[in-house]
């Protein structure tokens, strides 16, 4: 009995086989009917079917030149791997970015490009508003900027500070001026220093809460509010929020990802404390705040500098100056309670919790290699498409219209019919 795999012949090839077959029975189908009464083998051997046979692996072939990826015409035109620029194509990395034109492009530039720098603000000395002296701006003065830098780190001592702090302001100015505007200069740079507070807090917590996670979180959300660290985004990041390219690499090109406009805060000009309860109150594991005191360092007398609560609705910051929340030094003033049991968290333990935050939070991983930020020309393959074996020589040799012709001293309808 015979067996689907030994049937003992080759069956007719079916329709959908293969776009070969489909254009070749396809063309059967219209010579019967357009000339079913005068032609009637259909054979192999017959010249028409020949030349049916001849057009259909043409017909394939160029179907599958021109479906070919682009990169590996390309490629093959060229003659080796595609690089930017080539057959006029671009990577976004090149043609989409800028020179920083705007001032939010020039605070991504300083924030991106010095080690170190937390934050920017730059103002146009004709439009600084003065917040804390009765000074008047001088209006004469055009395409000059105050630049306001706030450092990450300010833990050193006083002469490793001031060696970072010269060799911040340098860098500031030699980036500046590696991309200012024409006509435009600076006026002057002035790094941040510190106004501390301190806390003194009360909390009831639910009973799933850790003492400890709460109040690492608490320090660094408020430290957060009080002054924003711009996240950097990866490409992946933003492609996966549906960001369009063009919008991606709109604006200079950074060393360290994208940051988005939306997370170049203004600089905050006064603490109002009410806000911060509002934000204590909404994190996980807060049932109550019972007890919300802010201090800060009061230097009207520098022989007697002490804390001094804020007991107004809001306080401004002082002028060149960047709010920072303090990290304990002592848990007395940090009161906990849980389930009617009162405890103070144990701070080497926050400390620790913080430090992950930071360390998971610093720049969104500045770090991340530029490469995997780009979009790179895709790689393509050299598959040979330029060569090609003409139809006229795949016909029988008696047609005579291949490479060997026709012989001499044949009838001249002879050779119009090859032609």
């Amino acid at each position: 009995m015979a067996t689907d795999s030994n049937k003992g012949y080759i069956e007719k090839s079916k329709r959908d086989s293969g776009r070969y077959e489909d254009m070749y029975l396809e063309g059967i189908q219209m010579l019967q009917q357009l000339s079913g009464a005068i032609w009637t083998d259909y054979n192999e051997h017959d010249p028409g079917v020949t030349i049916l046979e001849n057009l259909a692996y043409t017909l394939t072939d160029l179907a599958y030149k021109t479906s070919t990826p682009i990169q590996d015409i390309l490629t093959e035109s060229k003659g080796s791997p595609l690089t930017s620029g080539d057959n006029g194509f671009f990577i976004p990395s090149e043609i989409l970015t800028t020179n920083p034109v705007t001032i939010s492009d020039l605070r991504k530039v300083f924030i991106d490009g010095i080690e170190n720098v937390k934050n920017v603000w730059i103002q146009p000395q004709n439009a600084r508003s003065d917040l804390y002296t009765s000074k008047t701006p001088q209006s004469n003065l055009r395409g000059l900027y105050h630049i306001y830098v706030e450092l990450h780190d300010y833990s050193s001592n006083t002469v490793d500070l001031k060696q970072e702090e010269t060799r911040i302001i340098k860098e500031v100015k030699e980036l500046y001026h590696a991309h200012r505007n024409l006509c435009e200069d600076i006026y002057d740079v002035t790094l941040l220093t510190q106004f501390k507070l301190h806390l003194h807090l009360n909390l009831t917590l639910n009973l799933e809460a850790s003492g400890e996670e709460v109040f690492a979180n608490i320090f660094y959300k408020i430290n957060n509010y009080l002054s924003h660290d711009p996240k950097f985004f990866s490409l992946w990041e933003l492609k996966a929020a549906n960001e369009d390219i063009d919008t991606i690499f709109n604006g200079p090109l950074l060393k360290n990802g994208f940051i988005k406009s939306i997370e170049l805060k203004h600089r905050l000009r006064f603490i109002v404390p009410s806000d911060l309860v509002k934000l204590i109150a909404r994190i996980d594991g807060v049932v109550s705040v019972d007890k919300f005191q802010l201090a800060y360092h009061d230097t009207s007398n520098p022989e007697e500098v002490r804390l001094k609560f804020i007991q107004q609705e809001k306080i401004a910051i002082p002028e060149n100056c960047t709010p920072s929340l303090e990290f304990p030094k002592s848990n007395k003033d940090l009161v906990f309670e849980n389930n009617g049991i009162r405890f103070f968290p144990d701070l080497e333990e926050v400390e620790k919790k913080l430090s992950y935050m930071e360390a998971m939070n610093y720049g969104n991983f500045r770090s991340v290699s530029q490469s995997v930020n780009i979009i790179n020309i895709p790689e393509g393959q050299s598959m040979d498409l330029a060569s090609y074996y003409s139809i006229q020589n795949q016909f029988p040799r008696v047609y005579g219209i291949g490479a060997f012709g026709l012989q001499k001293g044949l009838p001249a309808k002879r050779y119009a019919q090859a032609n």
